[in-house]
């Protein structure tokens, strides 16, 4: 039964998993001189040329020169700077749904990176670093990029397919966080570089493996009996991916291990909250299923299972595979 529910709920969740396909708008407002900024924008491949947002920058901010005002880039002088200040933006058509990272760099050297979800329009440049606001936005961070991190959470997805119980989930999830938190950390900090591009292309290669030990289904191999040391193991790997997105995102300069810390704890909360769903979806699905099958004369979930084990598993792989494939070509 449980693993009849679980493989439904994988299958609905794998569906329309695309990783990080939807890379952000980015808009960088940098710092000049006292009350000089210049915008400029990098349009993601998701926004064809011509499509850009215009900006409307707060009443205090006139014009200089650049591009026409408005548009993508452009200096202007704004009285009393920008802290506390709302900055605008439209599209000539529909509003694109993906996310916006805004950049403001100071003359000081501060940057600020302020992240606007799927839809949003508006952002509110920030005061100077403190310590709550950089805490709450790279909390925020942390789990809005495991939530949108479909590789991440297909791992996550086989790792519980194959502990099983939630004894041996809870040691599996616990092995994959601590490792991830050590080469997040490590990365981050540049004390460990490595690669992007072979590290993304690995990560999808840790889920064809896990793919295939479930199909496989030799439940004597090492990563069936000891599936906290698999994924200690790979949590090293995918903690290096985590660090790369933090890293293009920024840091903070005042509060950096503020930000390090909060942006590892949000990942770990959207893992939680993934791990209490599914487990929450399995036990509403044990109470409901006999009443279902009972009313509608649905299959046991042993017939369920067989029939859908293989299409669940094809279609991991196939998407893991290709991942591996698009991952590698965009390093050679």
């Amino acid at each position: 039964m449980l693993r009849a529910i679980l493989a439904l709920v994988m299958l609905l969740c794998a569906w329309p998993a695309a990783a990080h396909e939807s890379l952000p708008l980015v808009v960088v407002i940098e710092e000049q001189a006292p009350d000089i900024f210049a915008l400029r924008q990098q349009l993601p491949p998701a926004i064809e040329r011509g499509q850009g947002p215009q900006f409307a920058m707060p009443e205090s901010c006139t014009w200089m020169q650049g591009s026409n005002r408005g548009e993508g880039s452009g200096i202007y002088r704004c009285a009393g700077g920008l802290s506390g200040e709302q900055v605008r933006w439209t599209f000539p058509g529909k509003t694109p749904a993906i996310p916006t990272l805004v950049r403001v760099k100071r003359l000081t050297g501060e940057e600020r990176t302020i992240l606007a979800a799927p839809g949003e329009t508006q952002i509110l440049v920030p005061d100077r670093e403190s310590w709550s606001a950089v805490a709450w936005q790279y909390l925020t961070m942390g789990i809005h990029h495991l939530l949108s991190g479909y590789d991440h959470l297909l791992f996550v997805f086989c790792l519980i397919w194959i502990a099983g119980t939630p004894g041996r989930v809870l040691k599996a999830v616990t092995g994959f966080t601590l490792a991830h938190s050590v080469t997040l950390i490590l990365s981050a900090l540049a004390i460990v570089r490595v690669p992007v591009p072979p590290v993304e292309a690995a990560i999808a290669l840790s889920i064809m493996f896990l793919a295939r030990e479930i199909a496989v289904g030799r439940r004597e191999s090492l990563t069936w009996r000891h599936p906290m040391l698999v994924s200690s193991l790979f949590g090293l790997l995918h903690g290096l991916g985590f660090a790369a997105a933090l890293r293009e995102t920024g840091m903070p300069q005042l509060h950096l291990l503020t930000g390090l810390a909060a942006f590892n704890i949000g990942v770990e909360i959207g893992q939680v909250a993934v791990v209490l769903l599914i487990f929450a979806a399995i036990a509403a699905g044990q109470r409901l299923w006999p009443v279902l099958a009972e009313r509608f004369r649905l299959p046991h979930p042993d017939i369920f299972l067989a029939r859908g084990e293989q299409v669940l598993l094809l279609l991991i792989g196939g998407l893991s595979g290709f991942w591996v494939i698009e991952r590698t070509l965009g390093f050679l």
